[in-house]
C-alpha cells in the first residue's frame, strides 16, 4: 500500500518499527486517528494541532466498516493523508489499534471525530441545502 506518498503508508508493524527508531533518536512522537473521509481543511488543521510539540506525526486512518457509507476507499484516504506535509507515517487501523500503538510508543494520541460531518453540514447550509 504505497505509491505517491513517498513510502509513508505502511503496516502497523512497520509503523511500530519506525517509531522505535525515532524514539531511539530522542524524537517525540504524536499519533492521530480518524476516518479522514473527504479530506478537508478542518482535517489539515486537526493534524497540524496533533503534531504540535512533536518531531514526528503518525496517523492511523480508520478502516472502512462493512456497510458504512464512505466517499473514498481506505487506501485512497491513507495515501491522501500521507501526502500532507507534516505527516511522517500512515497506517490503516481501528481506534483500539491506535490506542494500543500510542501506549506502546508512549505517544500522545489525538482522535478525529466527526470533522467531516460538521464540515459537510456547514457546506450544505452555505448553499441552502438540507
Amino acid at each position: 500500500m504505497s505509491g505517491g506518498s513517498g513510502g509513508r503508508v505502511m503496516s502497523l508493524d512497520a509503523v511500530l518499527t519506525r517509531i522505535a527508531a525515532w524514539r531511539a533518536a530522542g524524537e517525540k512522537i504524536a499519533l492521530a486517528h480518524g476516518a479522514f473521509d473527504l479530506l478537508n481543511l478542518e482535517h489539515a488543521k486537526f493534524l497540524a494541532g496533533a503534531r504540535q510539540g512533536a518531531a514526528r506525526l503518525v496517523v492511523i486512518v480508520a478502516r472502512s466498516e462493512a456497510g458504512a457509507a464512505v466517499y473514498q476507499s481506505e487506501d485512497e484516504r491513507a495515501r491522501l493523508v500521507a501526502a500532507l506535509r507534516g505527516v511522517d507515517a500512515v497506517a490503516l487501523g481501528n481506534r483500539a489499534e491506535a490506542e494500543a500503538l500510542a501506549a506502546e510508543a508512549q505517544a500522545r494520541l489525538a482522535i478525529e471525530s466527526g470533522l467531516a460531518a460538521r464540515t459537510l453540514e456547514r457546506v450544505r447550509a452555505a448553499h441552502g441545502k438540507p
